[in-house]
């Protein structure tokens, strides 16, 4: 029966060198990942839209960000005669036309995502075409 002996590995420079530059830029690229990223944070707050004869989009703020469960008020800055309408509700009771003197609408509806909202506002006859966000997630 022939004994075997087991040899000594013996790696050349070159391959040694070669697995000490991988290990060094795994260790480097691990070191250097992303940082988990920390939630932005939105000031939900009630929403009050300026109605602006004198604004483009009828509105001073073109798109109003608003949470779940924030109200929203439209008032006039200079006596302006307006209707708010939307094709599909954004309010908890289903509100789609407010004016100008009527009941405020409800709150605003909770969503899983950020959702945009068009709507229309005709300012002394003439319409305009603003949105709102909703911020998902509240």
């Amino acid at each position: 029966m022939k004994t075997s002996v087991a040899l000594p590995v013996r790696l050349s420079l070159s391959v040694s060198m070669a697995l000490a530059a991988l290990l060094a830029i795994s260790l480097w690229q691990s070191s250097c990942a992303k940082p988990a990223l920390t939630q932005h944070v939105y000031p939900c707050t009630d929403r009050k839209i300026d109605v602006n004869a004198g604004a483009a989009t009828g509105v001073d703020q073109d798109t109003v960000v608003v949470c779940g469960g924030q109200k929203i008020k439209w008032q006039e800055k200079n006596k302006e005669d307006w209707e708010v309408e939307f094709a599909a509700s954004p309010f908890q009771q289903g509100e789609k036309k407010i004016k100008k003197g009527g009941a405020p609408p409800s709150t605003v509806v909770h969503l899983p995502d950020d959702t945009p909202f068009k709507y229309s506002i005709t300012v002394n006859g003439q319409k305009h075409d603003p949105q709102i966000i909703i911020m998902g997630g509240t």
